[in-house]
């Protein structure tokens, strides 16, 4: 093998939610034929990931979640997990008590990546968007009066959405009472707003990227690709950092090379270039 490419999905390598351009999908999968192993490595969750990735013509590695849970593609088996528990739900009420818009649990791939929230702690603003943006990803939810209806005691994320401020302020709290991990990266449904994402302490996409590689044994040079704040821990992870164009300034100073936006279909070009650095 010639080496591994780590790509983040929204913002990415897609110009719509749930759309990898043609000439993108064929660039892939001539690296695949190449001799690259090909991993995303995104915060969606498996089955919405699945939304975009099926068209592709090989079977790509997945972390979903932020690198919450390694999926082989082909055969849908899960390589390794790190997820939360129930016992967060107490600190996390206290938490989002003075807030429009509660927090959801996701159950997992086990679970169908099902989401579950309390409809009852949300203001209509923020109902009408969780249910818009179920929709849009095509993701399965479900209302609940109290989480104890919960299917299931270990889930690989929570989910709070927000304005700027008031999601960066939430995060710092959360990470800092519960000793996990909270990025928080605009809404790829809506550009407008801000999603954060709250996974076990070890996880990130770093982690995800180093721990596949460990698992599956291969090597060569490790190239990561990303466009916001939660694909920092990867893009440092890596060998060869890509950093597209629409990202935050901040992150232009890790690349090796920055490329184009996804809209521009930036990924072949920008890839092109590290790749012939990295030879």
């Amino acid at each position: 093998m010639k080496g591994v490419i780590a790509l983040d999905i929204d913002g990415t390598v897609t110009t719509r939610q749930n759309e990898i351009p043609q000439d993108v999908r064929c660039f892939l999968r001539d690296l695949v034929h190449d001799g690259w192993q090909i991993v995303f490595i995104t915060g969606r969750p498996f089955y919405s990931a699945i939304n975009c990735l099926s068209d592709l013509e090989f079977h790509p590695y997945v972390a979903a979640q932020n690198g919450s849970v390694l999926i082989d593609f082909s055969t849908k088996e899960v390589i390794e997990r790190a997820y939360l528990n129930t016992s967060l739900i107490p600190t996390m009420d206290k938490l989002c008590t003075d807030l429009p818009c509660d927090y959801l649990i996701y159950s997992g791939f086990e679970q169908k990546d099902r989401a579950y929230f309390r409809p009852h702690r949300f203001d209509e603003f923020w109902l009408n968007y969780v249910d818009a943006r179920f929709s849009s990803f095509g993701e399965l939810c479900t209302k609940v009066d109290s989480f104890d209806e919960l299917p299931c005691e270990s889930f690989p994320v929570v989910k709070c959405f927000g304005v700027d401020e008031a999601i960066w302020g939430l995060a710092e709290k959360i990470e800092k009472e519960l000793g996990v991990q909270a990025p928080v990266i605009k809404d790829p449904y809506n550009h407008d707003y801000y999603v954060m994402q709250a996974t076990h302490n070890a996880v990130n996409k770093g982690w995800a990227l180093k721990r596949i590689i460990e698992l599956m044994g291969w090597k060569g040079p490790v190239i990561a690709c990303g466009d916001d704040a939660n694909d920092r821990p990867m893009l440092q992870a890596a060998d060869w950092a890509l950093v597209m164009g629409s990202a935050p300034q901040s992150m232009h100073e890790m690349a090796h090379v920055i490329a184009p936006p996804a809209s521009e279909m930036g990924i072949i070009e920008g890839l092109r270039k590290v790749i012939a650095q990295a030879k």
